[in-house]
């Protein structure tokens, strides 16, 4: 994961992995254990995944903003935005921050 994200042009306070917190999505335990790291309200923060029902749904049910990576962009979905690729929802990331 660590590798993946230095190739993105974007800075990251902190990483959690799922070994970390102990837990794998689509439990919200990882990320309200990302939460309790960042001292950050579940609405203040964007939650970026790749997985409609283990990254968004958990992350939304909890309150955070959502940006789904859909490389097919085959999905409609009216309430979230989706994006073929990490590096193309950089943009909105600043927009929503």
């Amino acid at each position: 994961v660590r590798s993946a994200l230095r190739r993105i042009p974007a800075v990251f306070s902190d990483i959690v992995t799922s070994e970390a917190a102990r837990c794998y999505k689509p439990d919200t335990k990882i990320f309200e254990y990302a939460l309790s790291r960042s001292h950050l309200d579940p609405t203040s923060v964007v939650m970026i995944g790749d997985d409609l029902n283990r990254d968004c749904a958990p992350a939304r049910e909890l309150g955070m903003q959502v940006i789904h990576i859909d490389k097919s962009l085959r999905l409609e979905t009216k309430d979230q935005t989706s994006f073929p690729t990490l590096t193309s929802v950089l943009p909105e990331v600043e927009k929503l921050l």
